[in-house]
């Protein structure tokens, strides 16, 4: 089932949420899930990087599939609201 449209919650307003709610556990722990996850996606992007670069330098030039990646890594930064971290 596809989730409906929504606003994402960019990183300030996340913060926000679990000074707000920190006695209430179960808001806590979707929070520091959702945060465990954007970490990882950061991650996923520094390894998607490595493995680009690799390849330009074996191969040269850009595999599509690390390019779509990359757009789509970058995408969900700028929907968390972490723009001057990436660029675009």
């Amino acid at each position: 089932m596809p989730l409906p449209d929504f606003t994402p919650v960019p990183i300030a307003e996340l913060r926000e949420f679990y000074a707000k709610y920190r006695g209430n556990q179960e808001v806590v722990r979707v929070i520091l899930e959702l945060q465990h996850v954007r970490n990882v996606l950061h991650r996923v992007e520094g390894y998607r990087a490595v493995v680009q670069k690799v390849w330009h330098q074996e191969v040269g030039g850009q595999l599509v599939a690390l390019e779509n990646m990359r757009v789509l890594l970058l995408d969900e930064r700028w929907r968390e609201g972490i723009v001057g971290e990436v660029e675009r």
